[in-house]
């Protein structure tokens, strides 16, 4: 591994880190919010929680694929781990655009 490829895992990891500390403030404050609307609140915490999903997997399949110069699990598992990527990509995207209808 260069420089390079520890820069982008430590980025990587960071990242992730970020994503879970921003997903925890903002279900805490969409809970403690007194706005009476009960599903506006459930869909903005479904959102961050698929987004979350979304983005931890793709990313560990990135760190993953880093860290071991391929993937290391095998042919099968990389195109189970790529097509569940695309899967909660394209869940999050349809969600968040179920939001914005309603």
């Amino acid at each position: 591994m260069d420089i390079g490829d520890i820069f982008i895992s430590l980025l990587l990891a960071l990242s992730i880190v970020g994503l879970l500390f921003v997903a925890c403030r903002e279900l805490v404050t969409i809970n403690r919010s007194n706005r009476p609307e009960g599903s506006f609140k459930l869909l903005i915490a479904s959102s961050i929680l698929a987004s979350l999903v979304s983005d931890f997997t793709i990313q560990t399949n990135l760190l993953l694929s880093l860290a071991s110069e391929g993937w290391p699990l095998g042919f099968a598992s990389c195109e189970f781990w790529g097509y569940l990527s695309t899967v909660a990509l394209a869940c999050s995207s349809w969600h968040i655009t179920i939001i914005v209808i309603e």
